[in-house]
């Protein structure tokens, strides 16, 4: 269990969010999935289990994905987590400027595959 990587993954889509939970459970023992709906459960979420890997919703509700990535930065000092945007195409293209400010690893375009989803969090932890 030590050998266990925690991945967080933020959207306000509760459905999205179950398939997400089931599709990594089957696919890897290895990784611990949490899931969030909104900006604050993300950084309570993220401070308690200290994920490798963060997938972040660019529109997470009131606040978009880089404001909640710097409450997690200053919640958790030190933070060495991955972080990975996730949403429409047309919304990661017009933030892609912020997403490389924010130090932004990667991203997961909507509609996606479950192998997407799969290769994307794969490389992700891999870079931790």
């Amino acid at each position: 269990m030590a050998d266990t990587k925690v991945v967080l993954f933020a959207d306000p889509d509760r459905d999205l969010l179950r398939s997400l939970d089931y599709l990594m459970g089957k696919s890897s023992e290895d990784v611990s999935i949490f899931t969030a709906s909104d900006g604050a459960t993300a950084v309570r979420m993220v401070c308690e289990f200290k994920p490798r890997l963060v997938v972040l919703n660019v529109d997470l509700g009131p606040e978009d994905a880089f404001g909640v990535w710097r409450r997690i930065k200053e919640a958790w000092p030190g933070c060495d987590a991955e972080l990975l945007l996730m949403g429409e195409r047309q919304r990661l293209d017009a933030t892609k400027a912020q997403a490389d400010e924010a130090g932004a690893n990667g991203t997961l375009a909507k509609p996606f595959t479950p192998e997407q989803v799969r290769l994307v969090v794969r490389r992700g932890l891999q870079e931790t």
